[in-house]
């Protein structure tokens, strides 16, 4: 110890731009440290998330759950899987070792994934990771001060105005907005008029199932170029849904399937009384009409959706609600990337609003 204090007083000119060097740098390394609520840890853990809508848990299980586990088996380090087959939703979680690399993991499961055949109306499968850093470093409010503009008339400003500017912030993951309620087509079938039409239920849903599509179709050859094409129809407006035709309604008389496509006397190519060519009092170019029954009334007249059922546009039911100071409201949260500083985000995501003009 005398050794060294010895030698401080011998160089003091030293000891003394030591203490500076040290002293700046000090100060320069402090700014840059990181300011975190929880330390930034990464679980050797993967989730497939998977939705199919209007599915059971059986189904759930034969036709995602098992095929995802069959992808998942083979990755290098796997230690373990579990999953869950619940109504609508399919969530396998993949457990590696610890020390393995699960953004390689990862990148093997999305590509394994893309190689399986899924039923046509299941959502593309999610693969998500935990970690601490995903959950939101703020949590935002926005209502209006008089209380009169609707959850779901806030979401609208909250997407338009206050995301789009959020999510341009260096460090700023994702900015998801919440307890603003969505709409849905509300379809109510009248059993007595299905039942006078001939249709049921499951044809119905088929047929809103094939008139809402979009598919692959081929490729287009010119000039060495090869075009994709792509066959969609989407229904856009309720008007457009209940034109929709679901069934065939037969002149009295007549026998077969009220479905388009159907065996009976009112289809073309059909057998019966009322088809062109066929035999009978009633058909174009025979006898002619029979007891005054033109023959305009003994073609098939078409069933639309809008005659069997009511068609309404409704709020959906919410899976979240926000309130504040009791008035409706729309939380906004905002998540930062893996490297983003909480504080210098939180800095520039209270700039940005102030900036913003808001109603």
């Amino acid at each position: 110890m005398e050794i060294l204090t010895r030698l401080s007083l011998k160089r003091a000119a030293v000891v003394v731009l030591l203490a500076v060097a040290l002293l700046i740098g000090g100060s320069v390394i402090a700014t840059q440290l990181s300011t975190e609520l929880l330390p930034n840890i990464d679980f050797p853990v993967l989730s497939v998330v998977t939705i199919y809508p209007g599915a059971g848990p059986n189904d759930v299980a034969d036709g995602v759950t098992k095929l995802v586990e069959q992808q998942i088996s083979g990755v290098t380090n796997l230690d373990s899987i579990q999953s869950t087959s619940a109504e609508n939703l399919s969530v396998v979680v993949a457990g590696f070792k610890y020390g393995a690399d699960l953004k390689a993991a990862q990148q093997t499961i999305e590509s394994n994934l893309k190689t399986i055949a899924l039923p046509t109306n299941v959502q593309a499968p999610k693969v998500v990771s935990f970690n601490f850093n995903n959950l939101p470093v703020l949590l935002l409010s926005l209502t209006s001060s008089d209380g009169k503009l609707s959850s779901g008339d806030l979401a609208k400003i909250a997407n338009d105005t206050i995301v789009p500017q959020l999510s341009k912030i260096d460090g700023v993951f994702s900015v998801d907005v919440s307890g603003a309620n969505t709409k849905q087509v509300l379809v109510t079938l009248d059993a007595t008029k299905m039942r006078a039409a001939g249709l049921t239920v499951q044809q119905i849903s088929g047929i809103l199932q094939a008139d809402n599509i979009s598919f692959p179709s081929g490729t287009v050859i010119e000039a060495d170029k090869s075009v994709p094409v792509r066959t969609s129809f989407t229904i856009t407006s309720t008007q457009q849904l209940g034109n929709l035709i679901v069934g065939v309604k037969l002149p009295a008389g007549a026998t077969g399937g009220a479905t388009p496509g159907g065996a009976g006397g009112a289809i073309p190519g059909g057998a019966g009384g009322a088809i062109p060519g066929g035999a009978g009092g009633a058909i174009p170019g025979g006898s002619g009409p029979t007891n005054g029954v033109t023959s305009a009334a003994l073609q098939p007249q078409p069933i639309k959706l809008s005659d069997v059922a009511t068609i309404t546009l409704t709020d959906a039911p919410g899976t979240t609600i926000a309130r504040t100071n009791g008035q409706p409201a729309v939380g906004i949260a905002v998540a930062k990337t893996r490297d983003g500083n909480t504080v210098q985000i939180a800095h520039k995501v209270h700039d940005a609003l102030a900036g913003l003009s808001l109603p």
